[in-house]
């Protein structure tokens, strides 16, 4: 089925043996699905579930991880069973495996579904009309033509408000043209928003086979053994503890017991 559209008129979940629930009817316009390429969908809440005019109630069996569940399509070609258990491979279960393993996930500040480097400083976004741009500044961006009728300075950089003034100055002279402006401080919201002035920083350094795949695991498969014996030892005080509190209970239970029968 991969190296052809799929024709899907039903979408079917089938739970058990006898249920059928239904995700998505596409009888009048039928789901085309080209050619190794994969379908998503998610699905908003429901009202309630029916079975010809009366109402069901299935959440116990699709909670039920015994009931089997398999994803059915209804094509030209048939029923087409959905083959489950496909696991995108993932790099977490190495980190388990052995700690010198990193994963690595850019952080991004986006601006009007855009993103940039933390190098710039200010975002300045002109409206004329209903036309909008945004140019992006350095922190040296004196250095650098930015504007066809003149240049930035370098005191017009230390400070939004300097800028700001800096712009409204060459509006005045004729030199650009905008009806409003906005002046974002990338940099500083970077830096407030993934607290880069207070995160620790180190440097990504090369391993070799033997450092990563030998001596990582070697390590790794130490430190799970002494952290495993570590939550044995917790939860063995977490017991003795419970059962001390016990005994002091039961026997102040006995003595209340005891004073109360003398009187």
């Amino acid at each position: 089925m991969k190296d052809r559209p799929l024709v899907v008129f039903k979408i079917y979940i089938k739970i058990g043996h006898s249920y059928f629930l239904e995700l998505e009817n596409h009888e009048n316009d039928p789901l085309i699905i080209p050619p190794f390429e994969v379908y998503k969908n998610n699905y908003d809440p429901i009202i309630f579930y029916s079975v010809n005019t009366r109402r069901i109630k299935i959440d116990n069996i699709l909670s039920d991880e015994k009931t089997k569940k398999q994803i059915l399509l209804s094509t030209t070609d048939g029923k087409y069973k959905v083959k489950t258990g496909i696991i995108p491979w993932s790099p977490i279960p190495l980190f388990f495996k052995n700690y010198m393993t990193a994963i690595i996930i850019p952080k991004r500040l986006m601006v009007d579904n855009k993103s940039y480097d933390i190098n710039i400083k200010y975002l300045v976004r002109f409206t004329h009309g209903d036309e909008k741009s945004v140019v992006a500044i350095h922190a040296d961006g004196f250095s650098i033509i930015k504007f066809t009728n003149f240049k930035l300075t370098k005191e017009s950089l230390e400070t939004k408000d300097a800028l700001s003034g800096f712009l409204e100055n060459e509006k005045e002279k004729g030199n650009i043209s905008y009806e409003e402006i906005d002046i974002i401080e990338y940099q500083k919201e970077c830096i407030e928003r993934f607290n880069l002035d207070k995160i620790q920083t180190f440097k990504a350094k090369p391993y070799s086979f033997f450092q990563y795949h030998i001596r990582g695991r070697i390590l790794s498969f130490i430190d799970n053994i002494k952290n495993k014996k570590l939550l044995k030892e917790i939860h063995k005080q977490e017991l003795r503890k419970k059962t001390k509190e016990q005994g002091n209970i039961e026997q102040s239970g006995t003595k209340s017991d005891i004073e109360t029968k003398n009187l």
